[in-house]
């Protein structure tokens, strides 16, 4: 069973910190967010209640803290078409983080749903959405900026005379951005998700999908820019008249396990268009894009370095291959890769294991061959199930869940992320290697954060943690 350790520090006394740190409220204690801005000092926490706050804020050098307190489902900044919604140009670093929130209805001539001039700000868990630039950036705008920018979306932003309907970087930006989803932005010009401009920003886990560029780079454009890294980044059914899914132009790019698929161009490159830049490809997918020519990758005076690949029609390079990637189920937008797919255990050999300790696979989304835990939607009062897959045949495997925390704690099967005190339950897998739970919630729970993990008690092998709030 799961080994159940008393913390290491427990009973330990810490020292009190020389000076308090102020954790303020809005509107309990100031009327506007902004208000709650001017009005903290650096280091303090602005919590902002549910509701939709029709304001456009300026940090104005603070490092504080502000967050919703809910979340962006349950809170809105709503520029009201007046200004950008969000402005960082006071010289902000990291100290600096806006959490949480949904910005809508920004207009300006760039960055209308956030400026981000010279400063170096962390935004986190934010939705940009309906925000429209009259030139460029609907979304966000960086101008020689470093943000870091994670678990944010941006969908449905306009750039009517420029580029990057989602997000801009200009003039030496070098943001890294991770695990953000780019769809339904549409410009007028090049990058309907992105646009890069003399920049090297590093992209992490990203999905451009659905976004429209309408003369090139549906998905991202770059130019002018060297040192951008793309790693594990997929493109999918994004348009433009060149270059559907990535537009690459005098740029030095380097593109790791992506995979760009479905993706349009009217006239050449459906997946990618190269003209005087220095690509290089690693572990990629570049698979059943469309164009009038040259669907998958256009290249003009310029010679892609593309390895470990699968390329539809076929590339030159080593371990490059053309074959069907079998992808789950691409008619539902399921990218994922099917037991059997020739991309799988195939990628470039010097590169890091895939997290499950196998070599590394082809594409953005790796064959995970370690128990997998999935869950429905959490709702208390009602029925809800939990399963196992990937599991030992008909063999036994445990399933536990916590409200105390996501660990760390040591087991027999390695360091879960869960926390005492916990329950658990053992179930026998099926033949197929899955197991399942189906239970109601009770209603009481409502609100509640649940931890869950569990383990093929066979080989030993913990799945993923999964952290869930119970609506």
């Amino acid at each position: 069973m799961w080994q159940r350790l008393r913390p290491f520090f427990a009973g330990l006394a810490l020292a009190a910190p020389a000076s308090a740190q102020q954790v303020w409220h809005v509107p309990d204690d100031f009327s506007t967010i902004q208000a709650g801005i001017d009005g903290a000092a650096n280091g303090d926490t602005v919590i902002v209640r549910d509701g939709t706050y029709f304001e456009n804020i300026n940090f104005n050098g603070k490092a504080i803290t502000l967050k919703s307190e809910n979340g962006p489902f349950a809170t809105t900044i709503d520029g009201n078409q007046k200004a950008s919604v969000v402005t960082f140009d006071n010289g902000e670093s990291h100290t600096s983080v806006f959490e949480g929130f949904k910005v809508v209805q920004g207009r300006a001539r760039a960055g209308a749903g956030a400026r981000i001039s010279r400063s170096s700000p962390l935004i986190e868990d934010c939705i940009f959405s309906d925000n429209h630039a009259d030139n460029y950036a609907g979304g966000m705008l960086a101008d020689a900026a470093s943000p870091t920018v994670t678990n944010c979306t941006f969908s449905n932003n306009y750039a009517y005379n420029g580029d990057g309907a989602g997000i801009v970087l200009i003039s030496g930006s070098t943001s890294t951005l991770s695990n953000c989803t780019f769809s339904n932005n549409v410009s007028s010009f090049t990058g309907g998700g992105m646009s890069i401009e003399s920049s090297m920003p590093t992209l992490n886990n990203c999905t451009f999908e659905d976004n429209v560029g309408n003369y090139s780079g549906g998905g991202l454009g770059l130019y002018f820019s060297s040192g951008t890294e793309i790693n594990n980044c997929s493109f999918i059914n994004n348009f433009s008249q060149n270059a559907g899914g990535v537009y690459c132009w005098n740029t030095s790019l380097t593109l790791n396990n992506c995979t760009l698929t479905k993706n349009t161009a009217a006239q050449v490159g459906g997946g990618l268009w190269f003209r005087n830049s220095d690509p290089t490809l690693t572990n990629c997918i570049v698979w059943d894009n469309h164009a009038n020519s040259d669907p998958e990758i256009w290249s003009n005076t310029t010679s892609p370095t593309i390895t470990y690949s699968d390329i539809k029609g076929g590339w030159l390079g080593s371990g490059n291959i053309d074959a069907n990637p079998l992808f789950v189920d691409p008619l539902n937008g399921d990218f994922r890769l099917q037991p059997g797919s020739p991309c799988i255990d195939t990628g470039d050999p010097s590169y890091p294991l895939d997290p499950d300790g196998t070599r590394a696979d082809m594409g953005a989304f790796f064959f995970d061959t370690r128990p997998t835990l999935t869950t429905s939607v959490l709702v208390s009062g009602a029925i809800a199930s939990a399963k196992i897959s990937n599991a030992t045949p008909d063999d036994w495997v445990i399933f536990a869940w916590s409200f105390a925390g996501g660990g760390p704690t040591n087991t027999p099967y390695g360091i879960a992320s869960i926390t005492p005190p916990y329950a658990e339950l053992q179930m026998k897998s099926d033949s197929r290697g899955v197991a399942k739970i189906i239970r109601r919630i009770p209603s009481r729970l409502s609100g509640i954060t649940l931890w869950m993990q569990g383990a093929d008690m066979s080989s030993a092998r913990l799945t993923n943690a999964l952290e869930r709030i119970i609506w």
